[in-house]
C-alpha cells in the first residue's frame, strides 16, 4: 500500500540542515485527489520543496507522463538542468513556453498535454473516483490477506 512520511517532522529536519525536501509521490501521488485520504496521507505536503508524480501509474494516463512540481522555487528546473547549448535554444517571445532546456534529457515531451486530455475525458470527479476506488481495493485486499 506504499509508505507516507511525516512531512512536518522531515521538513523541520531539512530546514534545520539546509536540505532540499523532496517527496517521491510517483506511484501514490494521485491519492491527493481523494478528499477522504488527502489529509491523512499528505498532511504537511505544503512544506516540501518538490514532489514528483506520475499520472500514468495511478490515473491511467496513456504512455509515460511525469511531473516535477516545485514549491516557490522559481527557475529551479532551469538552474538544475540548463545545458547552455546556444545552438539549440534561441530567445524569442515564445521561449518561456519551451521546456527543452529545463529537462534532464533536453527534450520537449508534452506530458502536460497527455494529462490535460485525460482530465478532459474523466474530469476531476473521474480522477477522484479512480483514487477512492484504488484505496477501497487496497483496503479490501489487505483485509482478505489478513483473514
Amino acid at each position: 500500500m506504499g509508505s507516507f512520511d511525516d512531512h512536518h517532522a522531515l521538513s523541520a529536519i531539512c530546514k534545520k540542515y539546509g536540505m532540499w525536501h523532496h517527496v517521491d509521490a510517483c506511484w501514490g501521488g494521485y491519492l491527493v485527489l481523494s478528499e477522504q485520504w488527502k489529509e491523512k496521507l499528505f498532511n504537511g505536503i505544503e512544506k516540501i520543496d518538490s514532489v514528483s508524480f506520475n499520472p500514468h501509474k495511478g490515473l491511467g494516463v496513456p504512455g509515460q507522463c511525469s511531473l516535477l512540481i516545485t514549491n516557490n522555487k522559481k527557475d529551479a528546473l532551469r538552474k538544475s538542468n540548463t545545458s547552455g547549448a546556444s545552438y539549440l535554444f534561441h530567445e524569442t517571445e515564445y521561449s518561456k513556453y519551451d521546456i527543452g532546456d529545463k529537462t534532464l534529457s533536453c527534450g520537449r515531451r508534452a506530458d502536460s498535454f497527455k494529462l490535460w486530455l485525460s482530465m478532459k475525458k474523466h474530469g476531476m470527479d473521474g480522477f477522484v473516483r479512480i483514487a477512492d476506488f484504488a484505496m477501497e481495493k487496497s483496503i479490501y485486499i489487505t483485509k482478505r490477506i489478513k483473514e
